[in-house]
């Protein structure tokens, strides 16, 4: 629009400007017309220029004949003016259209180049996306060629084979496997051609730095070269691997802790029930052997012997089976474990002398520990036996030695025993014999309670040592291997006490005298029975009880005459703990004393209680009841 209206005001002004030129310059005025139509061409184009040529050729007649130029400007001159700017319009409009069309073509081009920088960005995006992508990938990511060479691989691809960043291109895959993986790669390449394929490839180096490869590899042509390249996908199963054998492992040891748990259970609970049958054997044992002292009587009195004899040995079983649950009662002194070895020694040397050559070897300034003496000497006992069983018929050394060391936390879960053992030092006492041997199976199970290797075996076995161990706190290790003997060693706390020396106390062989109602609150007959009669042998008068329901109710009736009440702990119902619960409740002031198969230690927390004066230990024995009878009656005022 501004355009056409510029057109116009130039063809409208060219007459004035004609006008007022012309009397100065005269014809030459005329040349001005060639500004309208040059105007015209260059901004509308040629048709316009063209158009505004013969408007300003009728001006310029229209001027010629105001001023009276007809004769000076003839129609062959107008022609000739007419042509002249004809001419130059043309001209200029062809000038006019190659501009613009070389404007488009430069808009175009710029176009054009915008485009190809935009598909160049993107591309350098992509290219920049698909280099993280891959470096960024948790697996290992490498192109081969033909030869198994490396042309590209990725951060992971390098962590995998220990590799430098970069060092990998140009190196050949074969040189980083084993036999079995170079192989398994040459196996792959006969079946890449029906699709991906999968295999698994372990590097070559030895120790924590090789690593087992779940490869996926899948053929790949590439153009540029006109050979095909191999794409393979490495995911490193190494820790997997690892991962899955601690699981194993860990499921393993649980297997086993459960069944060493309920195996516990059933110990305790066995010897509990075993200690009361026994209290019945022996007890009437001992009551009849007071009534078999005439001479007529001897063989009587010897058969009750053997009775009591064997309920004895039936009494070590259950102890043996407590101590296995970790439930045995543990004395705390200050123990010298190389004395405890040569006792354990001097028992044992009548059968091992004539099979084994027995060799010492204690350490000096051994520490002692904090144990149970007759306990310790057992666990040496066992492990000697072992150890001379496993000689077979040839005369060989088992060597004894005793050693202190200091323990680390990371030693501690290689070994069997105690979990709540602590780091510190330990005294370690072995015992080496250079017998069979025992393969890893049957390590693995030789602490189960009544496994043996022995045709004649039978008890509690290492199973019981094992537990005495826990019991003190302690440890122990096995090494062996088939044809290369074994090696027990128990790892016990060190103790800075000084060791104690005492002399046993003397056994009271004459039982005690007394009177008096004693109460005794049991759940199984036999206990019930028995410990009436022992009762009745001291003088006293008995009263039982079958559960702790019943006490109570017997000691309302007659809680002026009971003088002391005995009270087993395991019972259903009303345990014991419940009924001297109920007793202090109800305020009944009589003296108790408890009575279970447990051990002491199971009920230190209730010997602290008011009216609790003492405790006595399943199968109960008339010289062990004597002995507590006369602590309890010494600990009330009331005492004869």
């Amino acid at each position: 629009m501004i355009r056409s209206v510029i057109v116009l005001l130039s063809v409208a002004g060219y007459p004035f400007a004609f006008l007022s030129l012309h009397p100065r310059v005269g014809d030459t005025a005329f040349a001005i017309g060639f500004v309208p139509p040059l105007i015209a061409a260059s901004l509308l184009g040629m048709r316009a220029g063209l158009a505004v040529t013969l408007a300003v050729a009728a001006i310029d007649v229209a001027d010629a004949r105001s001023l009276g130029l007809v004769s000076t400007h003839r129609p062959e001159a107008a022609v000739i003016s007419f042509g002249a700017k004809a001419a130059l319009v043309v001209a200029v409009g062809f000038l006019r259209r190659l501009w613009l069309r070389l404007q488009a073509a430069n808009r175009a081009l710029d176009r054009e180049v915008q485009l190809r920088q935009q598909v160049a960005d993107e591309l350098k995006r992509g290219v920049d996306l698909y280099h993280t992508l891959v470096q960024s990938l948790g697996e290992g990511v490498a192109m081969f060629d033909g030869h198994d060479r490396f042309m590209f691989a990725n951060a992971a691809a390098e962590r995998v084979f220990c590799a430098a960043p970069g060092s990998l291109v140009g190196r050949c895959l074969l040189e980083l496997l084993d036999s079995e993986g170079a192989t398994a790669l040459k196996q792959a390449a006969t079946r890449r051609s029906t699709g991906p394929v999968a295999y698994e490839l372990k590097t070559r180096e030895e120790g924590p730095n090789s690593r087992l490869l779940l490869v996926t590899e899948t053929a790949v042509d590439m153009p540029a070269n006109a050979e095909q390249a191999v794409l393979r996908v490495i995911h490193d199963m190494t820790e997997r691997q690892r991962l899955q054998a601690e699981q194993r492992q860990l499921s393993e040891h649980m297997q086993r802790a459960h069944a060493v748990q309920s195996l516990a259970v059933l110990a305790g609970g066995v010897a509990h029930d075993f200690n009361n049958l026994l209290t019945g054997v022996l007890g009437n044992a001992e009551l009849a052997l007071l009534q078999t002292r005439r001479p007529d009587l001897d063989d009587v009195r010897h058969c009750l012997m053997e009775i009591q004899e064997f309920a004895q040995e039936a009494a070590d079983l259950s102890r043996q089976m407590l101590a296995y649950a970790g439930k045995s009662p543990v004395a705390t002194e200050a123990v010298d474990v190389g004395e405890v070895a040569s006792e354990a020694l001097r028992l044992v040397q009548t059968t091992a002398a004539a099979r084994a050559q027995i060799v010492q070897e204690h350490a000096a300034d051994l520490p002692p520990v904090q144990g149970d003496r007759m306990q310790l000497r057992r666990v040496l006992v066992n492990l000697i036996m072992n150890a001379v069983e496993a000689l077979g018929e040839r005369k060989k050394t088992i060597r004894i030695s005793t050693a202190t060391r200091f323990v680390a936390a990371d030693e501690l879960p290689g070994l069997a025993g105690d979990p709540e053992s602590a780091p510190g030092e330990y005294v370690i006492v072995s015992v080496r014999d250079a017998g069979c041997g025992m393969s890893a199976e049957l390590k693995a199970r030789i602490f189960e309670p009544f496994f043996s290797t022995k045709v004649a075996g039978r008890g509690m076995g290492l199973a019981a040592t094992l537990g005495i161990v826990r019991a003190h706190g302690g440890r122990m290790s096995v090494e062996s291997s088939p044809g290369e003997g074994s090696t027990f060693r128990v790892f016990l706390p060190a103790s800075h006490e000084p060791v104690s020396r005492h002399s046993r106390p003397s056994q009271p062989s004459v039982p005690i005298r007394g009177t008096g109602t004693i109460l005794v609150i049991d759940d199984e007959r036999a206990v019930r029975s028995t410990a009436a009669r022992m009762l009745g042998e001291f003088g006293y008068r008995a009263i039982v009880a079958e559960s702790g329901q019943d006490g109570l109710r017997t000691l309302t009736q007659e809680a002026s005459s009971v003088r002391l009440v005995m009270l087993d702990l395991t019972m259903p119902a009303m345990d014991g703990k419940d009924t001297l619960e109920q007793l202090r409740r109800a305020n009944i002031g009589v003296p108790v004393l408890l009575m279970s198969g447990y051990q002491q230690q199971e009920v230190a927390g209730l010997l602290g209680r008011p009216g609790v004066v003492g405790f006595l230990q399943k199968p109960i024995q008339m010289e062990e009841l004597g002995r507590a009878l006369r602590g309890a009656f010494c600990a009330v005022p009331s005492a004869p």
